[in-house]
C-alpha cells in the first residue's frame, strides 16, 4: 500500500480538532451499536475486556465487559489492569528517542556499538532500524526451542543464545519483517546508554510525567492489584485458563501492564510536549523507508496507515490468553483502546470497524463478475510473507494462495488455512467476506496477471504480502475414505504440538475429531492408513505407530509440519451442550438474514432437522443450546435470534470469530 504524504497535526488548538459536543449526538447510535457488538463478544459469565472511545482526551465511551477472574467471578472494571503485549514497544522506541533528543545516541548508531556480546552478527544494523522492523533480525519468539522455554527465568544471554546463530533473513533495511528481537536490544541499550534499569529509566521518564499511575511491568514475583487473569477460548460461551509465562522474556518487547485510562493520558502527554518534541514524536509516527524507496505502513513503535484520507497511528498485542488494541487519529485526537483477557475475540477487528464507524468510512461494495472473468484470476501464487513476518521465519517449506472458482465465486486458500470466498469491488481488487483482507491482482504490461497482493483492511502495517503467480495447478479435491469406530480408538489422545498448547484427538461414534488448545473442535476426515485431513482449514494428520503398534506419535502439517507426542491417553475438550429441537420451536427463525449486501444467510427446516446455508456455500447443521441461540459444528461459529417488543423475529447475531449483525429480510 502507498502511503499518501502526510502531516501530524500535533497542536491541541487545531482548527480539524472536533469537541465532544459537536461529536455526541452523530455518534451516540454507533456507540450503541459498538456496545452490542462487545455484549455479544464477552458473555457476562465469561472473560472480557475494557474499551474506551475518546475524543480530545475526554471519554465518550467506557465500559468493561465479563469477569477478571472467572474463577471467582470478579468482573472486568474500568481499572482493570491487562499486559498490553506489543503495545509495549511504543515505550521502548520512546525511551530511545528520549535518550536521542539528549544526544546521547543516534537512531543511526550501529547496534553493534552498544551491544558488543554480537557484534559480528549485529554488524551494518543501526538502533533505528530496531525500531522499525528492518534489521533483518531473526524474532527470538519464533526461533526453534523459544516454546520450550517460555515458562522458565530467560536471562539476557538466554535469549541472546536464542538468536545468535541465526541468519539474517535480509541485508538491513532491505526488507521489513516483525521482530521482538530489535526491542529485546533496545531496552539493553537504553539500560547501556542511561546507566538505568530499563523498566526504571522507563517509569521515571515516561510513566511518571505522563501521570499512568495504573501502570506497571510484569511480575511473577509480586502481587499485582486489579490485574486481569488470562483465558483461552474453546469457543464462543466457554474458556479454560490461560497457560503461565515468564516475564523476563517479554523486556522492552510486551512487559507492560497497563488500564484503557492510563493508555489515554499517555496519547495526551504525546501530543502535548510532555514526553518528547513534537519532531521526535512525528518521526516515531511517521512510516519508515527502505533502500529502494518502498514505504512501510510503520515507524518506530507504531503501525502508521491512512483510513481514507485520515492519518491513523496504533499498535496491538498479544501474551498467552491476552489481547489489546489501541488506534489513535492525530487530526482529531480521537482514540480507541480494548484491553481484553480472552484469547479471542481479535480486538483490532472490532476497533478498526468501530473507526470506520466513526470516521463514516463506507464498506466496500460487492460486484459481481461472470465465471470467465473470475476463471482469469484462478492458479496458485507462491506467498512471501505470513501475517507480519516472512514465510522464512517458519521454515524452508515454500507456502502458497490457492485461488479457485465455484460457481460465480472466487475463492483463495492459503497454505495451511480454510477456502474462503471473497467479493470483486472494481477490477482485480477483492475483499474478503468478513472484510479483514483486501486482495489485489497486479498486471504486467501486456496485462496479464502476474502476482496477487494481500493487506489487511481496513488497516495494514508493514509491507503486504505479494504473492507470485506459478505454474503449479491447483490441488485436487482430496477424497475420504470410511473408517470404523473401532478403528479410530487407537488414535485418540492429548498430543502436544509445544509448551502449554495441545492437540486433543477424540471420536463420536465412527467420525474423529481434533481440536487445538482454545479452539473449537474440527472433524478429520480418513484419505488413507493413519492419515487424516481437515476441509476447513489446509491441514492434515497422520499418525506414527511405535514398534509395538501403539500410536505416539502425531505428524501435524499446517504450512509446517509439527511432530506432536502423545502426552495422554484422555483428553479435555470443552463441548456445547445440544438439546432437541422441534419445528413449532424454531418456526420463527426460518427465513433469509442479509449477513452484508448480496450477501445471505439462509436458515431452513428440512428432513427434520435445522439448517444454515449461507449463499453460494452448501448448507451446514444447526444445534440448538438455548431457545434463542444455536451454533455449528464443523466450524466455531454460533448464532443469536432476536424478537421485537412484538414478538416478531428480526434478525440475529451471527459469531464466528467476531459477531455480526444480520437482519431478517424475508
Amino acid at each position: 500500500m502507498n502511503l499518501r504524504l502526510f502531516f501530524l497535526l500535533l497542536a491541541l488548538g487545531a482548527s480539524q480538532l472536533l469537541t465532544v459536543a459537536v461529536l455526541a449526538q452523530p455518534i451516540k447510535k454507533k456507540l450503541n451499536r459498538l456496545d452490542s457488538l462487545l455484549s455479544a463478544k464477552y458473555p457476562a459469565a465469561g472473560p472480557g475486556g475494557v474499551v474506551l472511545v475518546a475524543e480530545n482526551f475526554k471519554p465518550l465511551f467506557h465500559k468493561a465487559y465479563g469477569l477478571a477472574n472467572v474463577e471467582l467471578n470478579v468482573p472486568n472494571r474500568l481499572n482493570t489492569v491487562f499486559p498490553i503485549g506489543s503495545m509495549s514497544k511504543q515505550f521502548a522506541a520512546v525511551a530511545v528517542l528520549r535518550l536521542a533528543e539528549t544526544g546521547k545516541l543516534s537512531l543511526t548508531d550501529s547496534v553493534s556499538r552498544y551491544v558488543p556480546e554480537m557484534a559480528e552478527q549485529l554488524a551494518g544494523i543501526t538502533v533505528e532500524q530496531l525500531l522499525n522492523h528492518t534489521s533483518g533480525l531473526m524474532s527470538y519468539t519464533e526461533v526453534r526451542g523459544f516454546e520450550e522455554k517460555f515458562r522458565s527465568p530467560l536471562h539476557w544471554d538466554d535469549l541472546l543464545d536464542l538468536v545468535r546463530d541465526s541468519a539474517l533473513l535480509f541485508r538491513p533495511g532491505t526488507d521489513w519483517s516483525y521482530t521482538n528481537t530489535g526491542y529485546l536490544l533496545a531496552a539493553r541499550i537504553v539500560e547501556k546508554v542511561s546507566g538505568q534499569p530499563y523498566q526504571q529509566f522507563v517509569r521515571l521518564n515516561l510513566l511518571e510525567p505522563a501521570q499512568m499511575r495504573e501502570t506497571t511491568f510484569g511480575s511473577g514475583e509480586r502481587i499485582i492489584p486489579q490485574r486481569a487473569y488470562n483465558y483461552l477460548r474453546t469457543d464462543s460461551l466457554n474458556c479454560i485458563p490461560g497457560p503461565y509465562f515468564d516475564w523476563s522474556w517479554t523486556l522492552g518487547a510486551g512487559d507492560i501492564l497497563s488500564t484503557t485510562g492510563d493508555l489515554m493520558r499517555w496519547y495526551q502527554a504525546l501530543v502535548s510536549g510532555k514526553i518528547l518534541s513534537p519532531a521526535s514524536l512525528q518521526k516515531a509516527w511517521m512510516p519508515a523507508r527502505l533502500a529502494d524507496g518502498r514505504s512501510v505502513n510503520y515507524g518506530l513503535g507504531w503501525m502508521t496507515d491512512t483510513l481514507g484520507s485520515t492519518v491513523v497511528i496504533g499498535h496491538g498485542g498479544a501474551l498467552p490468553g491476552y489481547l489489546s488494541d489501541a488506534l489513535f487519529v492525530p487530526q482529531r485526537n480521537l482514540l480507541i483502546v480494548l484491553l481484553s483477557n480472552s484469547s479471542a475475540p481479535p480486538p483490532s477487528e472490532i476497533v478498526e470497524r468501530a473507526l470506520m464507524r466513526l470516521l463514516n468510512i463506507p464498506r466496500p461494495l460487492p460486484g459481481k463478475l461472470s465465471a470467465e472473468r473470475l476463471g482469469e484470476y484462478a492458479g496458485v501464487y507462491e506467498r512471501h510473507r505470513k501475517g507480519a513476518r516472512l514465510i522464512r521465519n517458519y521454515g524452508a517449506i515454500p507456502e502458497y494462495y490457492y485461488v479457485s472458482v465455484s460457481g460465480d465465486t472466487l475463492m483463495v486458500q492459503p497454505s495451511g488455512g480454510s477456502r474462503n470466498p471473497v467479493f470483486a469491488s472494481g477490477r482485480d481488487t477483492f475483499y474478503t467476506r468478513e472484510l479483514s483482507q483486501r486482495i489485489i491482482f497486479l498486471r504486467n504490461e501486456t496485462e496479464k496477471i502476474f502476482a496477487v497482493q494481500v493487506e489487511g483492511f481496513p488497516l495494514h502495517y508493514g509491507l503486504p504480502d505479494i504473492g507470485l503467480r506459478t505454474d503449479l495447478p491447483l490441488p485436487e479435491q482430496r477424497q475420504t475414505q470410511a473408517i470404523t469406530a473401532e478403528q479410530l480408538r487407537p488414535y485418540t489422545g492429548t498430543y502436544e504440538l509445544q509448551k502449554g498448547f495441545n492437540l486433543m484427538v477424540f471420536s463420536r461414534g465412527d467420525t474423529l475429531f481434533i481440536q487445538a488448545t482454545g479452539q473449537g473442535p474440527l472433524q478429520l476426515h480418513n484419505e488413507s492408513k493413519h492419515r487424516f485431513f481437515l476441509k476447513e482449514v489446509d491441514a492434515q494428520a497422520e499418525f506414527v505407530p511405535d514398534a509395538d503398534g501403539i500410536f505416539r506419535t502425531m505428524l501435524f502439517t499446517q504450512g509446517q509440519q509439527f511432530r506432536c507426542r502423545r502426552i495422554s491417553d484422555e483428553v479435555a475438550v470443552m463441548q456445547r451442550k445440544e438439546q432437541p429441537v422441534t419445528y413449532e420451536q424454531i418456526k420463527d427463525y426460518l427465513g433469509s438474514y442479509e449477513l452484508q449486501k448480496g450477501f445471505f444467510l439462509h436458515v431452513l427446516w428440512e428432513d427434520g432437522k435445522l439448517w444454515l446455508q449461507p449463499t453460494g456455500q452448501p448448507r451446514y447443521e444447526l444445534f440448538s443450546e438455548t431457545d434463542t441461540r444455536f451454533f455449528l459444528k464443523v466450524v466455531d461459529a454460533s448464532m443469536e435470534f432476536h424478537r421485537n417488543a412484538g414478538g416478531t423475529v428480526t434478525g440475529m447475531t451471527y459469531t464466528q470469530g467476531r459477531s455480526m449483525e444480520a437482519p431478517k429480510v424475508k
